[in-house]
């Protein structure tokens, strides 16, 4: 797998940053399970105990925006009640905005920054962000009866720096055009 932090801007290593540095929490009905996961040599963190072997992939697909997935392979049937993902809080942060829908289901959490922010969530129709204790928790709760030897993937957080300018958010690659 390649480093996706190569030939990268500043806007796009910080959010890269932000996902690896971040915790895993799996409630399940065999315990809780916090994967902190070291990313800083790599794009990919496994472990596993007697429960489950995990896997965390952060990655992207081209574009400004970042992912992480947490994969789950049990070695005994488990119940998967919530997954979140756990990031320590933006030093600079102001204010998070949740927005939702037009149908009330989240969109994203907008992690406002003075002149910057991020744009977070899960590929999820039903997820939540809230600030708790100095850290920034989004999770979903999937609620899925796994047998051993099954497989599960999360849904992906996603992260994407952007940045005010000229009284609009914008992203690195948009162009700004000059009146």
């Amino acid at each position: 797998m390649m480093d996706i932090s190569k030939n990268k801007n500043e806007l796009f290593l910080r959010t890269v940053h932000y996902l690896k540095s971040g915790i895993v929490r799996l409630e399940t009905d065999k315990g809780i399970f916090s994967l902190c996961d070291s990313l800083s040599d790599g794009d990919e963190y496994i472990c596993e105990n007697s429960v489950a072997r995990f896997r965390i992939s952060v990655f992207d697909k081209g574009g400004e925006t970042v992912y992480k997935t947490v994969e789950v392979t049990c070695k005994t049937d488990l119940t998967l009640y919530s997954v979140s993902f756990v990031m320590d809080e933006v030093p600079t942060l102001q204010e998070l905005v949740f927005y939702k829908s037009f149908i009330n289901a989240p969109a994203a959490g907008f992690l406002r920054c003075g002149k910057e922010g991020f744009y977070t969530g899960v590929e999820n129709p039903f997820f939540s962000v809230v600030r708790n204790d100095g850290r920034i928790v989004i999770s979903y709760e999937p609620s899925l009866l796994l047998k051993a030897g099954e497989s599960y993937e999360s849904d992906a957080h996603f992260m994407v720096h952007i940045f005010l300018a000229e009284s609009r958010w914008h992203t690195e690659s948009l162009s700004i055009l000059k009146p």
